[in-house]
């Protein structure tokens, strides 16, 4: 019978040993249901005996953080800082004085674009205290002229009498980037002898054969060389009544997601007289509504309207063509509706002190205006407010409410959520990560490895007891062998999919192993202890 038991323990061993190897060779999506699953048990059992609470922290100030300096057209971003950190009710709104900027709210950050010339404050103010408000003072300014900037041109070479546009390249930015944040038009350019070619509005014009240079005047050492050549061909200017700007009139307001592709390419139809010089310069009237390319490719900007593009002849800048464009929003036709709960699994219910996020993905996929507007049946059960194009959705208390989402573009487009927030919970989405990743450390951890410890050193001991006379050898091998279990599982999840080793995991394996193997040894030292003492008494007698 004993002999039985000895060969149970160290069965026992052998298996819980080869299950942990194997649980580590899981890939990270099997062995996070597993955790999930045994998480939500103890979650629920301990929801069934605990009330849960909300614990109220409140907001005391805010500060606002960001660059008041906005060139128009672009966007700053703003972002509040709560103090204390942990408050609860971290609800904010963004206001403007005066609409010369946009103020687009994302969470507890605003991104605020120019709009228009001038001061302006934004004001952040707390949705629970009214009182708590901090401002920032902005002020939109002109495109300035780059300061970090190359010029080249395409051609050293030019024949004369033609010409060639001068080529800016801004450090750190791409052309798309450039166009927003810099107008190169205000670096003056001069020319070393105009006699040979002259340069206006950064356009190069061949005037004789010879040598030039081109620089800008406020930086000297940024020169291009310009040799111009003898032109053998008679120079055929362009018929001001026969050329004109062909193209998609209508282009949509800038979508940064499709930008490379959302444009129009503009070009010239010179009609029966081809020149011998056909550049273009390309020009806005109103670069808030377009933006166009040096090579004529025309987008929307920041808002819908009408405005004029204005193609100039690089030949005879006397001649000029005016193209009327129109910008409009791609207004969405379909839309669905996601929601998307704070935490974990366990969220599947709704609990006081809950955030739901409400967004919307719309059809065609270029919609060009991307927000929603929600609206709560009752403020009481569930308080909604906007977060940029995301609806942020607070359970206040138990009950039932409605939450409908619809397009601000097309407000046709709708659809009502029904939620029933239950009370709050002990172990729910707030704390829900935290517990389990605490199950996933003591169980999966340190318990399976305590019980690994516990008997792999029994076996140890059956194993070896009458081969090793020091006892202790048989407690530091048992120990070596937990710490290569320990390490072994780790790193064996480095090579798992959606899993990693890590150190801290190795740490409390090894501590879990230690501990129990320790206690092990401790009761078998105080069962010898009192099993001698009896025997003892017994021989006395």
């Amino acid at each position: 019978m004993k002999k039985a038991g000895n060969i149970a323990i160290i069965a026992l061993a052998i298996l819980l040993n080869g299950t942990i190897i194997f649980e580590s060779c899981l890939s990270g999506g099997v062995s996070v249901t597993r955790s999930n699953w045994l998480s939500n048990i103890f979650a629920d059992i301990i929801n069934v005996f605990i009330p849960g609470r909300v614990e109220v922290v409140p907001l005391e100030s805010i500060t606002l953080i960001g660059d008041g300096e906005i060139i128009l057209g672009t966007t700053n971003r703003f972002t509040v800082e709560y103090t204390p950190e942990n408050a609860t009710n971290k609800g904010i709104s963004f206001l403007a004085d005066n609409e010369r900027i946009n103020p687009v709210q994302e969470g507890s950050s605003c991104f605020v674009e120019g709009i228009e010339l001038g001061s302006v404050n934004l004001a952040a103010i707390s949705l629970e205290d009214e009182s708590i408000v901090q401002k920032a003072s902005i002020e939109v300014i002109a495109r300035p002229a780059p300061t970090a900037f190359s010029i080249s041109i395409a051609d050293e070479q030019l024949l004369n009498g033609l010409s060639t546009p001068v080529i800016f390249t801004i450090d750190d930015y791409d052309d798309n980037r450039a166009v927003r944040y810099f107008d190169t038009s205000l670096i003056e350019l001069e020319s070393t002898n105009s006699g040979v070619a002259t340069i206006e509005e950064g356009v190069i014009r061949a005037k004789s054969v010879g040598y030039a240079e081109i620089y800008a005047t406020s930086y000297p050492s940024r020169r291009i060389s310009v040799q111009v050549i003898e032109n053998s061909n008679p120079l055929v200017f362009p018929n001001s009544t026969s050329w004109q700007v062909v193209g998609e009139s209508t282009v949509h307001v800038y979508d940064m997601d499709h930008a490379e592709t959302n444009y129009s390419q503009l070009s010239i139809d010179w009609g029966g007289t081809i020149p011998s010089d056909q550049g273009i310069t390309w020009k806005v009237e109103d670069e808030l509504i377009a933006k166009i390319s040096s090579d004529g490719k025309l987008r929307g900007y920041k808002r819908t309207g009408t405005t004029n593009v204005i193609a100039i002849s690089n030949m005879d800048s006397d001649q000029q063509k005016t193209f009327p464009i129109i910008v409009e929003e791609v207004l969405p036709t379909a839309m669905d509706v996601s929601i998307r709960l704070d935490g974990s699994p366990l969220d599947e219910i709704v609990s006081v002190g809950d955030t739901i996020y409400i967004s919307a993905i719309f059809s065609p996929n270029n919609t060009t205006n991307l927000y929603v507007d929600v609206e709560s049946s009752d403020e009481l059960v569930l308080s909604a407010q906007i977060e940029g194009r995301t609806g942020k959705v607070t359970a206040k208390k138990e009950g039932t409410a409605s939450i409908t989402v619809s397009s601000v573009a097309n407000p046709s487009l709708s659809e009502t959520l029904t939620f029933e927030v239950m009370p709050k919970q002990a172990i729910d989405g707030e704390n829900y990560v935290d517990f389990a990743s605490f199950i996933r450390k003591s169980i999966g951890h340190f318990l399976l490895f305590g019980v690994s410890g516990l008997f792999t050193t029994w076996a140890f001991f059956l194993l070896f007891d009458k081969m090793i006379k020091k006892k202790w050898l048989i407690a530091l091998y048992s120990a070596l062998f937990g710490l290569a279990i320990a390490s072994l599982t780790e790193f064996i999840q480095l090579f798992i999919p959606q899993r990693s080793g890590n150190w801290l995991d190795v740490v409390i394996n090894i501590f879990g192993y230690s501990v129990f193997g320790a206690l092990l040894i401790l009761f078998y030292c105080l069962w010898l202890r009192r099993t001698l003492k009896t025997n003892k008494k017994s021989a006395e007698r």
